[in-house]
């Protein structure tokens, strides 16, 4: 018992050396008489840490041991050869309690050690735990939070997935509608099941495609008017020439009394009437048009559309050649693609001011059928071929209205077909439709 020590500090703790099996300490303190500031003498007891090492058993992953004021072991976990280094880490303390991390031999696991001094005999607190068991702890931690992570992610994956097809849904199909808008097709509505923001929108598209349906039939229907009236005036002069025929073969007729020639002349007269006839029925046909699809011969098409063309043809020294070899019939709107045949022909027409040569003509294709016009006229140079489509363009000024070609466009695509022109300057132009089977 170091008796200096024990006047100066006033309580000491020790071990005992060889001590018995049951571990024990050394508690000394000073007995002072009087005043004295040194101690008389020194009163010590040897006392058994039986009860204090039960205290100090293993407690889960960690081991703690009990220190005397030299750094030797009392109580616990024994300290073992690679944890030597511990005890002498306790005069290096600065502090009343501390946490250090001890690495173990080559870079190894070590160990995590805490540190706690007593205020009185110099006793200490050792407690460690090896880092791969703390450490698992923190893993096991880990993991959970990574399944709970996950399960969270994926339940707010699946919940924000069902809410978005909900926002997405009615968008991808306003997307779809404005499309088939964009292809010719107007008879597009939105089903409305909501009454959010969505829904108003629904409705404006609604109310927008219904007013976009009229204004194109409107302009397909004065688009056709004006065909109408250009042909009709052509017609008259036709009609001129047939009634001429008809007078005069019926004047012959009555005053001829050879039978066989009155009836050459009234097989005139009826030849005549017959294409009059033709030639008004065509006319009424095409005036008035059709919204109903059906089986369509282009063939027919394009031999009915010329009859009401002939002889503005003849007019303008154009010579046509037809060259319909098409057999099958497509699914259509017979009055829109006398519309769009009719177009093309006038346009041909006028491309050729001196005359010219006209090739219309029909042929099988492996989707359905198409028609050709072709012309030996002035040809389209390219920076105007690249516009000819376009709503309302024009190059013959206050002669044309620009909506022929773009009307002629629109109807195409909305049975599903193509439109192909093929243009060069002085050799002349070529625009090809093809229409499939069924109608899209």
């Amino acid at each position: 018992v170091p008796r200096d020590q024990v006047s100066a500090n006033g309580l000491w703790v020790g071990g005992v050396d060889g001590a018995p099996v049951i571990p024990s300490f050394v508690l000394a303190i000073p007995v002072r008489e009087g005043s004295e500031e040194r101690a008389s003498a020194v009163a010590y007891a040897v006392l058994p840490l039986e009860r204090l090492a039960a205290g100090f058993g293993a407690r889960g992953i960690a081991r703690p041991t009990l220190l005397d004021s030299r750094s030797r072991w009392l109580a616990g976990a024994p300290l073992t050869e690679a944890e030597a280094p511990l005890a002498a880490l306790l005069s290096e303390m600065k502090v009343r309690s501390e946490v250090r991390r001890v690495p173990g031999p080559g870079g190894e696991s070590g160990v995590l050690a805490a540190f706690y001094r007593l205020d009185d005999g110099g006793l200490s607190v050792l407690a460690r735990v090896d880092e791969s068991e703390a450490f698992s702890a923190t893993r096991v931690l880990v993991r959970r939070s990574l399944v709970y992570a996950g399960v969270v992610v994926t339940a707010a994956f699946l919940i924000a997935l069902f809410f978005s097809h909900g926002l997405t849904a009615p968008i991808a199909k306003l997307a779809d509608a404005t499309q088939e808008i964009a292809r010719g097709n107007f008879d597009q509505q939105i089903e409305i099941r909501s009454r959010d923001e969505l829904a108003d929108l629904a409705g404006s598209f609604n109310s927008m495609t219904s007013d976009l349906k009229n204004a194109r039939e409107s302009l397909v229907r004065s688009e056709r008017m004006a065909a109408v009236g250009q042909v009709a005036r052509a017609i008259g002069h036709e009609f001129g020439n047939l009634l001429q025929t008809i007078l005069g073969k019926a004047d012959l007729a009555l005053q001829d009394t050879d039978a066989a020639k009155v009836k050459e002349r009234l097989n005139l007269i009826i030849q005549a009437s017959e294409k009059a006839s033709l030639i008004v029925r065509n006319l009424q046909s095409f005036s008035k048009g059709s919204a109903a699809l059906a089986p369509v011969d282009l063939s027919q098409v394009a031999r009915t559309t010329l009859t009401l063309v002939s002889h503005e043809l003849k007019k303008s020294n154009v010579r046509l050649v037809e060259r319909f070899s098409a057999t099958r019939s497509v699914t259509a709107n017979s009055g829109e693609l006398e519309q769009v045949l009719m177009n093309l022909v006038i346009n041909a027409t006028h491309a050729m001011p001196q005359g010219g040569e006209l090739e219309v003509g029909t042929e099988d294709t492996a989707l359905g059928a198409a028609f050709w016009v072709k012309d030996t006229g002035v040809g389209i140079p390219p920076e105007i071929l690249s516009r000819i489509f376009e709503y309302a363009y024009t190059t013959k000024g206050d002669k044309g209205s620009g909506l022929g070609l773009s009307i002629s466009q629109e109807i195409v695509r909305k049975h599903g077909g193509t439109i192909e022109v093929e243009s060069s300057v002085g050799k002349g132009t070529r625009f090809r439709v093809e229409i499939p089977f069924q109608t899209a």
